[in-house]
């Protein structure tokens, strides 16, 4: 597999959502990620990879519809493949855009059932601080600000113990803004 040579790197704004570091050079590393998609050397797995990958970069660029297209094709490949681990990933990344799409019902299903996936299925225990971020942003997205902590707070103390300085600093994030909104919400009331 090709390393891709653009700045697929991304900040967060304070509604805790993606901002590409340069909008540009990220529209331009989706497309090579696309070109490599006609590669005839790559492997399925790779091709389900680069699909599940495009279509998360589609989501910080707000290219929802065809961001749910290539995560689609990736989870359907992936099943063929019989890839538990993969399909749960995308269905994460898929789950994440129904969310800002505003579809709470299908992204809050969805995130359910990877929570409970990642609470009782051994082989996904290494995703489960990511499935309770994501789930978290969800929950605050609809202003379920306490519920939403809850998550932030089961994430922050696995990654405490992953001592991985982005993915730390994304939860503690996540929990100040939080904490923020559920006290401005009090004081409204």
């Amino acid at each position: 597999m090709e390393i891709n040579p653009y700045n697929m790197n991304f900040t967060f704004d304070e509604q805790l959502r993606e901002l590409p570091e340069n909008e540009e050079e990220m529209h331009k590393g989706v497309q090579f990620l696309k070109q490599q998609l006609q590669n005839t050397n790559i492997t399925i797995k790779q091709k389900a990879k680069y699909m599940g990958n495009i279509g998360a970069y589609l989501r910080v660029l707000r290219k929802y519809e065809e961001g749910k297209q290539y995560l689609t094709e990736a989870i359907r490949i992936l099943r063929e493949l019989n890839d538990d681990v993969s399909i749960f990933v995308n269905k994460l990344r898929l789950a994440h855009i129904y969310q800002w799409e505003h579809e709470f019902d299908i992204a809050n299903k969805m995130f359910e059932q990877c929570v409970k996936l990642a609470q009782s299925e051994q082989i996904y225990e290494a995703y489960k601080d990511f499935t309770y971020q994501h789930y978290g942003k969800c929950l605050y997205d609809q202003c379920r600000f306490t519920v939403a902590l809850v998550y932030f707070e089961k994430a922050l103390s696995i990654r405490e113990d992953k001592a991985n300085e982005s993915l730390l600093a994304s939860s503690q994030k996540a929990v100040d803004v939080c904490k923020e909104k559920i006290i401005t919400s009090r004081s409204l009331n």
